[in-house]
């Protein structure tokens, strides 16, 4: 089963700092929503959302994936190994910083190796977001929960739109 998932972050510190390449880490980027809908289930395109505490969302998620017998990720983004996918795997620190060799001290999604991990990156992009949150979404959630759900769940089904035109 093939799934599409968008994540929405923030930006919080890491306590206490590690290093990596010998040059702390301070600071990383925590899921706080996660939007996921099935690619191959035609009765069933519903996106469903994560959001709590991020130990939570990581329950929440493996239960998910295992539950719809979950085999791929797809998701989008602009790097190789893309901004989703290495949150995830709970390896990615900063844009313009390497990724880390093995999961920081953090929650993160256990067995992420067991996935197939597809970024549509290069793939036409279909419209934007009209909610266009994507950088301002921690603090609209704290304004607003319902607009960055609306937002993420976008996100996910212009993603699933996308997977489905290519099948």
């Amino acid at each position: 089963m093939r799934v599409c998932l968008d994540i929405e972050t923030r930006k919080v510190p890491v306590d206490p700092p590690i290093l990596s390449r010998d040059r702390p880490v301070t600071k990383r980027w925590q899921p706080f929503m996660i939007g996921i809908v099935q690619v191959d289930n035609p009765n069933n395109s519903t996106v469903f959302l994560i959001e709590g505490n991020e130990e939570q969302i990581y329950k929440d998620l493996a239960m998910y994936l295992k539950a719809v017998k979950a085999t791929e990720i797809i998701y989008e983004a602009t790097r190789k190994i893309g901004f989703d996918e290495a949150i995830l795997k709970g390896i990615f620190i900063n844009e313009r910083r390497e990724l880390l060799e093995k999961p920081g001290p953090w929650p993160h999604l256990a067995n992420a190796e067991r996935y197939t991990w597809t970024n549509l990156r290069g793939y036409k992009r279909g419209d934007a977001n009209p909610f266009g949150l994507s950088k301002l979404a921690p603090s609209a959630y704290e304004i607003n929960p319902e607009l960055v759900r609306d937002h993420c769940r976008w996100d996910v089904m212009s993603l699933y739109k996308r997977v489905r035109d290519v099948d």
